[in-house]
């Protein structure tokens, strides 16, 4: 049997199909146009995109099994005849701040397990129902894009618990939408999809060429990399190394101190009862690199790798914070820094530096979040940055941990044929079907003479936000 995982992103979507004994058989991916709004998209182009993508596989290879992964909190208005009432808001749109500050209290961080923010679904739904009434009266139904493009294959309104717990209008310990939460707000709780565990069947599509495949909902993007890095326990964590770099740990129930709130951590119902998972990031990951690169260090990333010394800092210090601040300070207005720029400074240098800059703010999360009462002993590399091996041996050395690779090109859709896989039958547990596409790379040990170098430069580090802030 053939197995696929589709993944619906911001700015493309693709599905990559597996045999059941894990050989990767292709991927096929296609690009949205741009939108009019930058924190806007349009949801009938993206199901216009999953069915090229689906309907050019189907030519080259028969689809058994089709799991769906897609990014979180952007919703999509459907009126009674399931025409799309608006453009649907990004992450990233600021559409719905005042709601969520009305939001905004500790029942709502217990229940959700996050933070309330404009970023999520619900205060934005909330700013439609109160600036746009006319539209709103036609609500039936509000999808996020999993659960959109299960809809559109297979009838079924059903969402998993990862995505729903992206609206802000989800309890994550009872496992159901928040009645008193959607009531707030004046949304009916009807008006959303069924909550399902992740990885349950959706039913049976002949859409988009397929032929009588089972659907399967799959989970929040940044969970199928979890699974696809063979992470199903606590103690372990993913870390996303690409524009965006997130770390991503598994713990045991909700956590309980306001701080893990307050610093812009949210908990996201894992596969097993009472586990969780959480997202450390830095908006300028990769990103940071890339910028660099491509305006002062005209070179190939290998290139650039190749004059970087893991066992020796930089003595130079990067903020890197180019794209405002994540977890743990959220501060969208942050700039970036570097300081200790001197005459013997070279391109080489400060391309280390970035590297380690970038490398010291996922160290702050993870001591921050073990301040809150999760902590992970290890971190399994993935996305691009993943690939550089003297990037590994910085991480570990400053990070004071073991860093591992696997050996997959597309860990998303690996997590979500994982999940699929399961679903179908077709392995019996989650660890059967991890042993078929989780393969262990190379293991990056820190090396002790280094550790305290690099610790000397983090302590410092530390105190750049705050001080550059008041600059």
């Amino acid at each position: 049997m053939t197995i696929a995982g589709l993944d619906i992103g911001t700015t493309g979507c693709k599905v990559s199909v597996y045999r059941e004994d894990g050989e990767h058989i292709g991927t096929e991916y296609r690009e949205y146009d741009a939108n009019n709004r930058a924190d806007e998209i349009d949801a009938a182009q993206i199901l216009r995109a999953v069915e090229q993508v689906i309907t050019a596989m189907t030519l080259k290879c028969r689809i058994d099994v089709l799991g769906v992964t897609s990014f979180g909190e952007t919703f999509v208005l459907l009126d009674k005849n399931d025409n799309i009432l608006l453009p649907s808001m990004l992450y990233s749109d600021t559409r719905g701040e005042m709601q969520a500050d009305m939001l905004n209290c500790s029942r709502t961080e217990q229940i959700t397990g996050t933070k309330s923010s404009y970023t999520f679904s619900l205060p934005k739904i909330a700013w439609v129902r109160q600036n746009l009434p006319d539209v709103f009266e036609k609500v039936n139904r509000i999808m996020l894009m999993q659960d959109f493009v299960v809809y559109a294959l297979t009838g079924s309104a059903q969402i998993d618990y990862t995505m729903a717990a992206r609206t802000m209008g989800f309890n994550i310990t009872s496992l159901c939408w928040d009645k008193t939460l959607l009531e707030a707000v004046g949304i009916k709780k009807e008006m959303f999809s069924m909550p399902v565990p992740s990885g349950t069947p959706a039913g049976r599509s002949n859409r988009f060429g397929l032929d009588n495949a089972l659907i399967v909902n799959g989970c929040h993007d940044q969970i199928a990399s979890l699974l696809g890095a063979g992470i199903t326990e606590p103690g372990f964590a993913a870390d996303g190394i690409g524009t965006v770099e997130c770390i991503t740990p598994v713990f045991n129930g909700v956590p309980k101190k306001t701080e893990f709130y307050s610093s812009g951590y949210a908990a996201i119902p894992f596969i097993r009862e009472n586990q969780y998972a959480t997202y450390g990031y830095n908006f300028s990951g990769g990103a940071t690199l890339k910028w660099y690169k491509n305006n002062f260090y005209r070179v190939s990333y290998a290139e650039a790798d190749e004059l970087v010394d893991p066992s020796e800092p930089s003595k130079l210090l990067v903020l890197p914070y180019f794209g405002g601040a994540a977890t743990p300070y959220m501060d969208g207005n942050a700039k970036g820094a570097i300081i200790g720029l001197d005459f013997d400074t070279t391109r080489e240098r400060l391309y280390q530096a970035m590297l380690e800059g970038t490398t010291y703010e996922m160290l702050l999360n993870a001591e921050k979040l073990k301040q809150c009462g999760i902590s992970f002993s290890a971190l399994t590399a993935t996305g691009g940055g993943s690939k550089s091996s003297k990037w590994l041996q910085l991480k570990a050395n400053i990070m004071n941990m073991p860093i591992y690779t696997i050996l997959a090109d597309e860990v998303g859709a690996a997590g979500t044929v994982i999940l699929a896989g399961k679903a179908a039958g077709i392995y019996k547990s989650l660890d059967e079907a991890k042993s078929v596409f989780v393969r262990p790379g190379k293991t990056y040990e820190p090396d002790m003479s280094a550790v305290p170098r690099f610790r000397d430069y983090y302590e410092r580090y530390l105190n750049m936000y705050l001080h550059i802030r008041e600059i």
